[in-house]
């Protein structure tokens, strides 16, 4: 049948005495749906407007034929009852986790006024294995709880007599919070999804998608780096050059106008690192991951509009923070684009419900509120809950939250601080909507606002935000990102040309330094000669020797393609040369074993130290050569081909330098890379010397 011309129904899924469940197909938009039928008709507009995560909201309801209709905009779900019928009693991890969402949709839902029906029939699962519960009114129950448990106990069957399984059973008798953190606790030591929470349930449908995983991470690895940790410059570098992308970007920036006051071009992380500084380089790191992550060409043009200003409001509250005379503010930058991380990651994972907060918005509703009713949390408590999970310092995570209406007083901590200058920076990007006259409004309601915090007048917003906007446009050209169609951009292209004239002094014409890299692949010879240049320049001052070592590995690493690049050095207790450092694959594992003893020539190794040889091992399983190979080598590196360039000082050895690539004969090296191998390798022989007088 056909339901207001519009519905198409077909025979039900499931049917019992006071409700209904078809599939069915919405005519006018074009795609499947799910209709759930409830005798006698209910309050369906109750319904429509409870969110809980995991309840599978209706997107529509109507009256018909003394039924009320709901329709479910999914039809991807299979009844539990239905799977049990056919597959039997499920996996626990899957039963626990299930219920758990039952239990604390039931809960949640009689807060509200409301109670649902909690059972096989009404527990939907999902494609990928995910349960949801269907919206069924039923009876309102005294407690929830013992139903849980009896459904628990069906799911999982003869399992339910296993000692820890018939253990959660019984800890039901605690009362249903004492149970639910059972549960997941249960979970968390079986390697289960901990699905009790409204933040576990938003971070687990995050989980579920193919980036965030990855996204995660790389963040959570740049934030696990300590500055105390005595090679944190070498795990930075580490972590930077495992994401080819990353590595180009961050030496765009490094060489853009942004950066331009240092002079030369900066042609490796490493040297990045010790120019701009270790807490520069780290949160440029994070900057741009979570920009390019988000700032997908394949995504809605709302979430390239939200992540560009959230970009800007990070560079603003960098440079306030500065403007006020604080030195060291690159956290700063992180602090304010991550205040909107919230609104990002529900406009790139949960869009239809950001729709659904929308509606509430012009409804009248505040932001806050309405994201609070469609999520369960508002957009600074999911933004927080996720900096948490990647290991972002608490003073990190703090700053993301909301300060109160009113004047904002003068900050006793750094922590409180950064939250400051993090809500400033996000607060000014009202200035950029509207009118001019708005605008002016509004720059001076914060003035305000935040003078007594910050001391920063008028003109100190204003030509902030006038130097910052002029900023961004280099930081967007070094990330090569255009945007043309962004109506963000033009607001700032209004700004440059007119907003803020009645408050802002005149400013003074910035000249803009346009020095860049070359995208894409470059010659093996242009990324060994820059390298080369950049330690000439650094041996000229003041340098660590570690730092500068790290260099020419990295020249090496990138310059010719080796999958690992390692330092080794001697040691006088144990008598060998044994690796210090390097790059690439694995290459904490590798070190420990990497061992040349010192005594009778024998191996490919020895020999090259003793004659001070450069050599080339095309193949180390060809006949003519695999019995000079080490065995410590075949088993610990496993590479076909690599390549040993001694480092000998005043006739005696001091270590060597090693390259290699896992495929033999893929190692191809020109005269002129050689050539220039030799420089890196000498100008390491120049440092130690230097170092050692």
């Amino acid at each position: 049948m056909t339901l207001l011309s519009r519905y198409v129904v077909d025979e039900p899924l499931l049917s019992k005495p006071h409700w209904s469940l078809h599939r069915g197909r919405d005519e006018q938009a074009g795609h499947a749906v799910m209709l759930l039928a409830i005798r006698p008709p209910c309050d369906a507009n109750a319904l429509l407007a409870f969110r809980y995560p995991q309840l599978l909201t209706p997107e529509a309801a109507f009256d018909h034929d003394g039924a009320s209709w709901l329709v479910i905009g999914d039809a991807a779900f299979e009844p539990l009852s239905q799977r049990l019928r056919r597959e039997g009693p499920v996996a626990p991890l899957s039963a626990v986790g299930w219920v758990l969402d039952v239990l604390a949709a039931q809960r949640h839902a009689l807060q509200q006024g409301l109670a649902f029906e909690s059972g096989e029939d009404t527990l939907m699962i999902d494609a990928k294995g995910g349960g949801w519960l269907l919206p069924v009114p039923g009876p309102a129950p005294a407690d929830p709880l013992p139903a849980a448990v009896q459904l628990l106990q069906r799911l999982i069957g003869d399992a339910a007599t296993q000692p820890e399984l018939r253990g959660l059973v019984a800890a039901s008798g605690g009362g249903a919070d004492a149970w639910s953190q059972a549960l997941r606790r249960w979970l968390d030591v079986q390697g289960g999804t901990p699905t009790g929470g409204t933040l576990d349930k938003l971070l687990w449908r995050m989980q579920r998608s193919s980036d965030f995983p990855a996204l995660s991470q790389a963040i959570s690895s740049l934030n696990q780096i300590q500055v105390g940790d005595g090679e944190h410059l070498q795990a930075l570098s580490d972590v930077v050059l495992r994401d080819f992308a990353l590595t180009n970007k961050l030496l765009r920036l490094a060489n853009s106008a942004i950066y331009g006051q240092y002079g030369g071009t900066i042609s490796t992380i490493s040297r990045a690192i010790v120019i701009l500084g270790f807490n520069t380089i780290r949160s440029l790191a994070v900057t741009v991951l979570l920009f390019e992550h988000l700032h997908d060409k394949s995504r809605a043009q709302a979430i390239r509009e939200a992540t560009l200003r959230a970009f800007f409001s990070g560079l603003l509250a960098r440079a306030l923070h500065r403007r006020s005379g604080a030195r060291d503010t690159e956290e700063t930058l992180v602090c304010g684009m991550l205040h909107h991380l919230g609104r990002l990651l529900t406009i790139y994972y949960f869009p239809d419900d950001k729709l659904r907060i929308d509606q509430r918005c012009r409804e009248g509703r505040s932001e806050q509120s309405a994201a609070k009713s469609v999520l369960g949390l508002d957009f600074s408590e999911l933004g927080r809950g996720v900096a948490r999970q990647w290991r972002f310092p608490e003073r990190i995570c703090r700053s993301m939250e909301s300060l109160p209406d009113g004047i904002v007083r003068a900050a006793q901590a750094e922590q409180e601080r950064l939250r400051q200058y993090a809500n400033l920076g996000s607060e000014l990007l009202v200035v950029l909507d509207g009118s001019d006259e708005t605008g002016i409004d509004r720059l001076q309601q914060l003035h305000r606002r935040y003078l007594p915090a910050t001391g920063l007048t008028l003109d100190d917003l204003s030509t902030v935000l006038n130097e910052v906007s002029a900023q961004f446009r280099d930081y967007l050209h070094a990330l090569g990102i255009t945007a043309s169609d962004s109506a963000f951009l033009s607001g700032l292209s209004r700004l440059d040309a007119a907003r803020l004239k009645a408050v802002a002094p005149d400013t003074i014409d910035q000249a803009r330094l346009e020095t860049t890299l070359e995208g894409g692949t470059r010659a093996h010879t242009a990324i060994l000669a820059a390298g080369v240049q950049d330690i000439a320049n650094t041996l000229v001052g003041g340098f660590s020797l570690n730092d500068l070592l790290r260099m020419v590995l990295e020249t090496m690493y990138r310059g010719i393609g080796f999958d690992r690049v390692l330092l080794c050095t001697r040691d006088v207790k144990r008598h060998a040369i044994v690796g210090r450092f390097g790059f690439g694959a694995d290459i904490a594992t590798v070190l420990p074993g990497f061992q040349v003893e010192h005594g009778a020539v024998a191996d490919v190794f020895q020999v090259a130290l003793q004659r001070n040889a450069d050599i080339l091992i095309e193949d180390t399983h060809d006949a003519t050569i695999r019995d000079r190979i080490p065995a410590w080598h075949a088993q610990r590196l496993g590479a076909r081909t690599f390549i040993v360039l001694p480092l000998v000082l005043d006739k005696q050895v001091i270590g060597l330098l090693y390259g290699d690539r896992r495929a033999a004969g893929s190692l191809k090296i020109g005269n002129d890379e050689l050539n220039l191998l030799k420089t890196l390798r000498n100008q390491a022989l120049m440092a130690i010397r230097q170092a050692q007088s």
